[in-house]
């Protein structure tokens, strides 16, 4: 069961990817996506716009350069940073539509059969339990639950 989700977003360069709205718009042959190599942002580009031309980079700051300089129409990284990159280079970079286009599942795996296994069952059963905590996961308007 997984804890949490993640998932991939993308920001595009505002000249070269003027008008695009929508996963459509950079699944052509002549726009350039850019993502980290060997990452499920890499992934998602192939599975997501496998028309689109895809430069793979080893780090993210490569990626991002690349769409900066108007090398590519857009990145695809793992949110929330594709949304800072167009808030820092807001006069080149932009989102072309709002949150993520994947839904990845976040968790771990613990062996029940251990000693440290069935330590973790009971910490993270007492934590799932504490009340304090449960408060903080109940949305609040105003103060009141």
């Amino acid at each position: 069961i997984p804890y949490d989700y993640a998932g991939q977003s993308l920001v595009a360069n505002k000249e070269l990817a003027a008008g695009f709205s929508s996963l459509d718009d950079f699944n052509r042959a002549d726009v350039v996506i850019a993502a980290r190599l060997g990452s499920t942002a890499a992934d998602a580009a192939k599975r997501f716009m496998p028309r689109a031309q895809k430069r793979f980079f080893d780090d993210e700051s490569q990626v991002i350069q690349e769409v900066v300089n108007g090398k590519a129409h857009g990145a695809v990284a793992s949110a929330p940073l594709p949304a800072f990159q167009a808030i820092k280079y807001a006069d080149r970079l932009f989102l072309p539509f709002q949150g993520t286009f994947t839904k990845e599942p976040i968790g771990f795996a613990v062996r029940k059969d251990t000693k440290k296994g069935s330590r973790f069952r009971v910490q993270s059963s007492k934590v799932a339990n504490d009340t304090a905590l449960n408060s903080l996961k109940t949305p609040t308007l105003n103060g009141e639950p």
